[in-house]
Formats: structure tokens, sequence, C-alpha cells
């Protein structure tokens, strides 16, 4: 292939590219001097004429300097690069894209003319040790701080991008020997764009490349935004058929089970073709193959845009489902003369979705759902009015956005209209199921659903708005690279210094070529790299226990591939056995270090899909995963050593029933591992081997344990009601060690209890993952744990009197995330680390103090950022401030490293992570809430301002004079909050009112309402705000934080204040406006809207006396005067600011 495109670019954006045929006279006569070069000094390729040219001036294919400098030079030279020798490896230059050498925009490195640009052995397809030549430019870009370099061997040139996450298999590559050869200029058209003077050349500080991945990236977003709009609509046309498919079965379509079944497998359906898309597009079902050509995807989507274009119906009306399914049973069992070998793991498997062979989906629900799964219609217009979309190239698609289209899907329920059409009435906060009689007048927008039409919705009548809280894609790489990428790199400096590596290379360095010696250092070395990277690096446990779609599971297995072939490369010489393919670490990855747990048994599949999407290879089966991907209740279980003490029994009464013997555990636990090494040791590119890795865990390693589990099962079901009694309790001891006693009990008693035990799913940890928790003590507390446990967990109430707070400190919160992370710590090796993205409220609430505590009891290090949702957000489709806690278990000293409120405008998210500051917190937290700062200044003027004994609150009193009124804005108001020595008009509905979130104080002397009003509304309580609250509520909180000693400050500067308020008062009150609201639903009030931006000069004077107060140094009161300054006072913020309404 001439140009090829390996992902670097989105196909939509490199067409336009190679549409562009501007500038054409001068392209050619550029490559007409290219050829000219290339003719001199080079021959024609293999498998032309020979007669086609004959090279004036020949060199050996081998040798680089000469390649170097006669023909890559020369070509960047007609390119309008300059370059230069790089210091650090004599193959390789850098690139200028100017005459004098100051802008340094790029790096080459060339490799011999005979070299294979992957530098892949042919006899073995590994890429070895030591020719992996995009990681050796990768570590050129890293080393020398650019972000895009060239690999070329003169034949083949490839264009990589350092910041891509999976770098070394990201690339533009162009056959420039078959461009010359066959005087191809449309191609070159393409090698110019990105190779030349104007591709690397920096306006504004930024490279032309760099703004094409932006453009790119926003042409793969058009066709995200398309999918992630039409993805409820496919599902539903897949659901549509099979609800009339059981019909014709004679099913009842009423009954729940069977529309579960129907929405689990509608998803399942889904989930294979994305599979088959993905792998079509991705080259790994061979598209180019007739045998396969005969069932592919590709051309049965081409023959469905062809009738969606003509209005075509096929003859048999259930022609589109049996062609797929003959597709989906090629892809299981495999077919080697269609190239196709046997992806195993069950997605395929029509044993594991005996539903989708029992069942037919008609031609017109298939062709409406796979035309929207595949194609786009032109902008502004529906499929009815263009009848000829345009193909969607799945190669576009990262694996992290499919995984998102369809996780919002996993929480709904499938619903089919009965008795009577229902109106779908879309508002802020749900979407409501109407029946029509009920519904009232209908609008013109609403739709209105008939007899038998499905719809997905939490209950029959309502789906809630709750927002998406996909994690981004920004937020995930930052919490894993300061989790995973701090864990990898520590892991690093201790090999080197446990082993010596610097010392060996030394004398390596010291020790002459040509003696065996040599060579005996080398393969030492290699050795004990390999060894620590399947004793250190492949024995590494990371888990996600709300999973979801993956995404945090697919970041971290590119993560730890990267690292290891980073790592195999780290020393330059070959190695033929030592694989450094990337495609290759990532399936091991995915095998041995990837942990995933959810509730909903669709994302499971969903995860699992991602991970094999992630990992799959041309020609190699899928890698097993359904050891470590796992369905349950990550917190409903039970741990091995509560076991014993019947947990319903008063306190005073607890004894233990029985003793768990550890010994004998422990005999089936090393059993069990044992079976986990026989399972890794089967290869993991053969396909009965991978088979036969399933063998082992289904029918060896997860039955040896089950008797604990349902031991454990019955344990947790006495807090869900199960009924067993204390002296059946006691039994279980007896019977757990004995076989045919268990056998016997089960039976007689516990089958009916373990039954009822798969309703609330539970899961426990040390069963289901035992490779996690490898030993124990006498007491059966484990010793090991996970490494490192990521997530971004559910952020739902619990449901009121729910049995699971049996098992958390943390229980009276009522949040599952707060849950989430206590079952997190308590997951966690003594060394372990979390990372994970909350609501700011975990850090800033009086309702979470019991979760920071026992983040500060339980952890040694903890670093909080925290990011605001104005006036941009993390989540787009909800307005929520977050925060992103990284926490490490160690002995270490205790440590509280914490961000300011970080704010930030659209698109800035990643450089803003890249600059985040952390300052040392635990001096400064109040009434156990955790202070939002991020610069040493901000702790300076804490430090200053807590030499105050009184608090504010000491000065507030609830009744008191007239005329020491005090009035406060509790809520909103994001940018100021606002004190007033006057209560604002507000008429509602004709009549005076008081609006719900004004509050009413009286100011004790010496203190006067003018004074508070000064000081509340200066700067420094603005600062101090932001830090302790919540950011949008002003409560009792930061009254009783603040310091102030109204009683010892000097009489002068009090009056200062005081003249101050008054001053600011009629300032505000002048610049007030009356307006008028009107409510839906709710009549209209009248209201003085408050300015407070419009009276900055005199806030600055309030915020300069209090200052003073405070003996603040000037740079301290500059920091508070430009603190948020640009959200405060810069233009179009009015609209911001909240108003004293109701």
């Amino acid at each position: 292939m001439t140009v090829y495109n390996h992902f670097l670019f989105s196909e939509l954006f490199f067409q336009q590219i190679r549409d562009e045929t501007e500038d054409l006279i001068n392209l050619r006569a550029t490559l007409s001097t290219i050829r000219d070069t290339w003719r001199y000094y080079l021959s024609p390729p293999l498998d032309c004429d020979q007669r086609i040219w004959k090279p004036q001036a020949p060199f050996p294919a081998d040798d680089v300097n000469k390649l170097r400098t006669n023909i890559i030079e020369q070509i960047f030279a007609y390119l309008e690069l300059t370059y230069d020798a790089c210091p650090t490896d004599n193959r390789a230059f850098f690139l200028y894209a100017d005459w004098v050498k100051d802008d340094r925009t790029g790096i080459c490195l060339v490799l011999p003319y005979s070299a294979d640009i992957e530098g892949r052995d042919p006899r073995t397809s590994f890429i070895p040790k030591g020719r992996n030549y995009a990681q050796q430019m990768l570590g050129l870009l890293h080393e020398h701080e650019l972000d895009w370099g060239v690999l070329t061997n003169g034949r083949h040139w490839r264009l990589f991008h350092k910041l891509e996450i999976s770098p070394t298999d990201t690339f533009l590559h162009i056959d420039l020997e078959r461009i010359i050869v066959s005087n191809d200029v449309l191609s070159y058209i393409v090698f110019h764009r990105f190779f030349s003077h104007t591709a690397f050349a920096r306006q504004d500080g930024r490279q032309r490349l760099t703004l094409y991945k932006e453009q790119s990236d926003e042409a793969t977003q058009i066709i995200e935004a398309h999918l992630s709009a039409q993805v409820e609509e496919i599902v539903r046309h897949f659901c549509q058929g099979l609800v009339e498919s059981c019909r014709f079965a004679d099913q009842d379509v009423k009954d729940y089970r069977t529309r579960i079944e129907i929405y689990k497998n509608a998803l399942f359906l889904v989930y294979r073709l994305l599979f088959v898309l993905y792998a079509e597009a991705r080259n790994l079902l061979p598209l180019d193959v007739p045998a396969y050509r005969a069932f592919c995807l590709r051309d049965l989507l081409i023959e469905i845009r062809e009738n969606h274009k003509l209005g075509l119906n096929y003859e048999d009306e259930h022609a589109i489902w049996a062609q797929l399914q003959e597709l989906f049973s090629l892809i299981d069992v495999g077919q080697p003369e269609a190239g196709v070998p046997a992806y195993n793991g069950g997605l395929f498997d029509p044993s594991r979705r005996s539903f989708l062979t029992q069942h037919r989906i008609r031609n017109d629900y298939l062709q409406a759902a796979l035309i929207r799964l595949s194609t786009v219609p032109a902008h502004g217009k529906s499929y009815d009015q263009d009848r000829e979309p345009q193909p969607i190239d799945y190669r576009d698609l990262s694996v992290r956005h499919l995984g998102s289209l369809y996780e919002g899907l996993l929480e709904y329920n499938l619903f089919v209209v009965e008795k009577e059409p229902r109106v779908v009435r879309v508002g802020k906060k749900n979407t409501q199921y109407l029946p029509l009689s009920k519904a009232g007048k209908v609008r013109a927008n609403e739709t209105i659903l008939q007899i038998g039409d499905v719809y997905f919705s939490e209950t029959e009548g309502e789906r809630k708005a709750t927002g998406s809280y996909y994690t981004p894609e920004e937020i995930v790489e930052y919490i894993v690279d300061q989790t995973l990428g701090v864990k990898l790199t520590e892991l690093k400096v201790d090999f080197y210094r446990t082993y010596k590596i610097e010392h060996q290379l030394g004398d390596l360095a010291d020790t002459p070529l040509d003696i065996p010696a040599y060579q005996q250092i080398q393969q030492a070395l290699d050795k004990q790299f390999l060894q620590f990277i399947y004793d250190q690096v492949l024995n590494l446990k990371i888990l996600d226990p709300a999973m979801g779609s993956g995404h945090f599971l697919v970041n971290v297995t590119h993560i730890i591939a990267n690292f290891i072939v980073e790592l195999l490369n780290d020393t330059p010489w070959e190695n033929l056995e030592i694989d450094s393919d990337i495609a290759t670490w990532k399936r091991y990855v995915a095998e041995h270090c990837i942990f995933g747990v959810d509730l909903n048994e669709l994302a499971v599949e969903l995860a699992r899909l991602c991970l094999w999407m992630t990992t799959a290879a041309k020609g190699r089966p899928l890698t097993f995963l359904d050891h470590h991907l796992r369905w349950g209740n990550s917190l409903v279980g039970t741990w091995l050593k509560d076991v014993g003490v019947y947990p319903l029994a008063k306190k005073k009464d607890k004894q233990p029933a029985f003793t768990l013997p550890t010994d004998n555990f422990q005999t089936q636990l090393d059993q069990v591992l044992m079976h986990f090494q026989e399972l890794y040791a089967k290869n993991i590119d053969a396909v009965e081997e991978v088979r036969e890795k399933a063998n082992i865990f289904n029918h060896r390693i997860y039955p040896a344990l089950q008797p604990y589990r349902e031991l454990l099962h019955v344990h947790t079901g006495l807090y869900f009601g199960n009924g067993l009694d204390e002296t059946a309790y006691a039994q279980l001891g007896t019977a757990i060690n004995d076989p045919s006693k268990w056998a016997e009990l089960k039976t007689n008693r516990l089958n009916y209890l373990l039954e009822r035990s798969r309703e609330y799913v539970s899961l426990h940890w040390e069963l289901e993952f035992p490779e996690a928790f490898i030993e124990y003590d006498d007491s059966f507390l484990p010793l090991e744990g996970f490494d490192i446990v990521l997530m971004n967990p559910p952020y739902k109430e619990a449901r009121r009197g729910s049995e699971t707070t049996y098992a958390f400190d943390t229980a009276r919160i009522g949040n599952l995330f707060a849950w989430f992370i206590e079952i997190a710590v308590t997951l966690l090796s003594e060394s372990g680390q979390i990372g994970t993205i909350v609501p700011m409220s975990a850090v800033s609430t009086q309702r979470m103090k019991s979760l920071r505590r026992l983040l500060n009891k339980r952890c040694s290090e903890l670093r909080v950022a925290n990011f605001a949702w104005r006036p941009a957000k993390v989540f787009q489709d909800t307005n929520l401030a977050v925060s992103v806690i990284l926490a490490r278990r160690s002995k270490g000293r205790k440590r509280l490293l914490t961000t300011t409120y970080n704010k930030w405008s659209a698109g800035q998210l990643p450089t803003l992570l890249g600059q985040l500051r952390f300052v040392d917190a635990a001096d400064y937290v109040r009434n156990d809430l955790w202070p939002k700062i991020g610069d040493p200044t901000e702790q300076e003027i804490l430090t200053k301002i807590y030499q105050h004994e009184h608090r504010l609150s000491d000065w507030l009193a609830s009744v008191g004079p007239h005329d020491a009124k005090l009035y406060l804005k509790t809520a909103g108001g994001l940018y100021f909050k606002l004190a007033l020595d006057f209560e604002p008009e507000y008429i509602k509905n004709g009549q005076e009112q008081r609006s719900s979130t004004v509050k009413v104080f009286h100011a004790l002397p010496p203190a006067t309402p003018q004074m508070l009003c000064a000081l509340l509304n200066s700067h420094l309580f603005y600062w101090f705000y932001i830090v302790y609250s919540d950011c949008y509520h002003l409560t009792s909180n930061e009254l009783q934080l603040f310091p102030i000693d109204f009683d010892i400050i000097e009489k002068s500067k009090r009056q200062t204040l005081h003249d101050l308020g008054v001053e600011l008062m009629q300032d505000v009150q002048d610049k007030s406006e009356r307006v008028v609201r009107r409510y839906v639903g709710h009549g209209e009030a009248q209201l003085q809207q408050i300015y407070m931006r419009r009276s900055r000069t005199i806030l600055e004077h309030c915020t300069d006396v209090v200052a003073q107060i405070y003996d603040l140094q000037p740079e301290e009161t500059r920091f508070l005067l430009e603190y948020d300054a640009w959200l405060r006072w810069g233009e179009g913020i009015e609209n911001e600011i909240t108003a004293l309404d109701g």
C-alpha cells in the first residue's frame, strides 16, 4: 500500500487532505527532482523491470551514512527543511523549519535501505529487542522534547507523534519508492503535505501537524456525535425486531424476564457488530480474501446502503439476519481458507446467547439499525432526506469512545407500550412517558409511541436526566499516569538499584567486543530485564471495581505495554529471541494485570469487548479475560475473617459459632494458584491453548473454592433476611471442610438460600480474585491486595435502609461513591494506590466527614485536585464540581496535598492537568474540611488569618436590633457572595416576600452590619469561601471558620471598615436594577438585581483595609485581588452573577 494511515489521523480528515490538489504544478516539479536524485543513486526495486533506469553512483544497501547524505537529507532540502546532526544517535538528525536552525521542530531516524522499517524478523514474525525502530524513534522524541518524528529507510517513511496513547503503533506510512516508480503524483501530494516545511513549521507557536491532529479529532468528533445521537435508535430497532419475534413465538413480552432477555441480547448483537466493524476496518478480518468477502459485513452494508438509496427490499424478509448468522458462525469457529482464525472468547459462541439462535429480526428493523450504525447523513438531514449517507470508517473510532457510546444505555430497562399510546415529554430533569389520555395537550415537537413500540427508561413512566458521567479521556490519562505511571517508575528505579544495572552497563562498556564475556554480559542483562517484567511488571494487579465499559482498564493496558516495550529497548543491542512487539505485550498485560467488576452483566460484556478490540491482533485468538472480568456487586460480600461469628447476634452475645481453619483454606488456595500458573503458561497465540485456559479456569480454578464461596453467600444473606438461625449457622463450620457433609447440608438447607443470594449478586473479593490475596495470617487477614484501584464510581444515593451498610464505616453517608472509596482502600496492598474522580462534596461538606477521616487514617499520602463546573466543566452533560483523589497506603509520613479550585476555559483541560500545583494542606484542615489551596501564598495567608482567635459567627446573632441586620445570600452567585445591610426588594405575584436564599443575621458589637458587609464582600472572604465551602452554598461552616478579632482591631481601622461598608452599600443600591422574572406555572416576581462587579473599586479598597487587619504583605494582597479576576471582572461575566431572586 503506497499510503497507509495507521490511526494517526481520522480517515475522514485524511481523505480531505488527499483531495487537496492545489499547487499541483510545483508538487510535480518537486517529485521530479526527488525522482532524479533517487535514480542517480538507487536501483529500481527488485519486483520491477531493472531496465527502467540504472543508477549513476550506487552505494551498498546497508550504508546508512550515504543513504542519509545522498537521499534523505536531499529530500528534506527539496521539502524546504534544514537539518543538523543529533549528538546522541549518529543515525538521526534534527529537522528545522528555518535556515538559521533556531526552530527545532522534529527529528529523523535513518535506517539502512535494506532494513525492514518495523524491524520484524521474517523467521519468527517477532520485532526483536534492539530492532524496534519505532520505539527508538519515540525515545529520541522524549529525550529531545519534540512531538513529531520521521522514521525512514529511504524506501518507506513513517511519521510518528509522541503524544498518542500507543505511540509506536500509531503512524502515517508512505512508500516513497513506489511513488517514484509509478510517478504517483496523488500519493506524493500526501507525502508532501505531511513531511514538508509547511507541516513542521510553527505558526503562533504551533506546528501545522499539530493543527492537522486537531482538525482530524474534530472530524472524528462529528462521527462520534452522530453515533451518540443514534445509539438509542439503533438498539430500539433491534429490540423492536426481537419483540415481534417473541410475539411470533408466543412469548409474553409483558413478562419482565422476557423484556430483560430482549434488551440484553439486543445489546449483545450490537457488541458483535461493533467487533466486526472494528476488525474489518483494522484489517483483523481479511477483506482481501475472496472466501471471507463472501460473508463479510462490509459488502452486506454496501448492499444495504444501495437498498436504502433505491428503496429496495429483499425477497426473504430475514435475509440480512441469515447472512449475519453465517458471518458470526464463521468468526466463532474460524476458517483457514478464508484467512479467519477462530476468534474464541464467547462473543460469537451461539451457546452463550441461545436467545439469538431461537429468534430472528426482520430486514426492515435490521436495515434501519445498520444504516444508522454504519453511515452518517448530510448535516441537518435525516435518513429519509438523505438516501446516500456517508459511510463511517470505524478505523477512526477509538475503542474508548465505542465503550462510552453504549455505557449510557446499561442503566435502562426495556418497556413495551401497552393498552394506549404514550406521549414522550422531555423536560430538563427527566423524560416522561405519559399515557395519551393523561398527557393533556400534545405539543408539536413531542413524539407519540404507538401500542407495541419499545422505549428505554428506569421505570415505566419516567426516565431521569441524570447527565453523563463517562470519564473524559484527559482525566483517565491523568489518573492513570499519577498512579500506575508513578508505580512503574518506582519499580524501574528499584530494579536498576537492586540489580546494579548501571554498574553492569559500565562493565559492558569496558569489555572488548570480541571476547565471549561481552555477549555473556548482554545475555545476563536481557535475562534480568525479562525476569523483572514477568515477576514485577506483569505481576501488577490493577482493579476497577465499577468498570463500566473498561475505560480505565483499556488505558492501563496501553500504559503497561508501552512501558515494557520501552524497557526492553533501554539497552541497544539486538536479541532475536525477545519479542518487543507492542501488540504481543498488550495481550500479556490484559491477561495478567487487568481486573474489573461491574454489577451490570452487560457492562462486563462491554468491557470485555473493549479490551478484546484493544488487544486483537491479526491471525491470533482473542485474549482470555474471563478470569479477571467478573460480574458482581462490589459493595456486597463478606471477608473470610468475618465468618464464624453470627452477625445478627446482640453485641454482648457475639461469640464465635465456629472457626474457619486457615491451614485448610491455604492448602486449597495454593492449589488454585498453581492452576493459575498452569493457565498463564499456555500460549496466548494458539487457539487451542487459549481454549485450554478457559477450561482450566472453569473446571479447576473456579470450582476449587466454590464451597467457601457458598459459605460466604450464606453469611452475606443473613443481612438480607435469609432467615438462617444461629444454630443452623454453627453447622456451616462443621461441614465446610467435609465435601460430603457440605453437599448434604446444601441439599437439606442451603440450596434455597443460595438461590436467593443471586438477587444481590454478592462478590467475595478473596475468592473471586485469589491471585490478589495469596497469603493470610492466623486471623485470616490477607497479607496482599491490589496494587492500584482506579475508578469513577457511581454518584448515587443508596436506597434508604440499604442492607449493604453493615460493611462500611462510612455507612451513614449514604452515597455509593463513598462506599466504593472505602472498599478500594480495604482492597489495597500495603503500598497500594487509589485513583478516583468523585463529586467535590467529598472534600468540602460535613456530610462526607467520615470518608475524609477514613482516608486520613488509612492512607499516608493524599493528593486532591479540585475542578469547578464554570466556565468549563469536566462532565459536559452535567454541572458538577469534582475532585480527583489520589491516595497511597503506606507507612510513610502523613501528607495531604491539594490544589486550588481550578477553573479553566473550554478546551484547556489537558493544559491545566499538565500544570497542576499542589501544596501541603494538612496544617490548614479545619472542622475536618480539606482546604482547596495550591499556592504557597495561600498557606501564608491562612497562617496569618488564623492568628485571630474569634470566628465570624461570634459576631452574628439570630436576633437583635433592627438597625443591626445583615442579609446574606446563602446559595448561587458563583463569583460573588453577597452580604448587604438592606433587604433587596422581592415581590412575587404582587406580595412582598423574602428570597428563600437570603438569611438574616444581626451584628454584635463592636461589629456593625456595614463592617461585616465590607469584610464579607472583600476579596479575602471570597477566596476563603472558595477554600473551604462547596463553592455554591454559604453555610454556617464558613461563618464558624472565618477568623476575625473585631474586639482587638484598632478603632480607627474598624471605623474605616465601617465607612467603606456604608459607601459600598450605597454604591450597590445605586447600581442595582429592578427586573421582572416570569416562572412557568408560578407567576412572576419583581426583584432588585444586585451587580456587585459594578462596585469593583470600592471592593478593592475594602480588601486593602482587610489585608491590613491581618498584616498581609503586598504580594499576598495582590494574590487576593487577582484571584479569579478573569472571571469576576471579565467582559461578559455579568450574566453569570446570580441575583437575589427566589
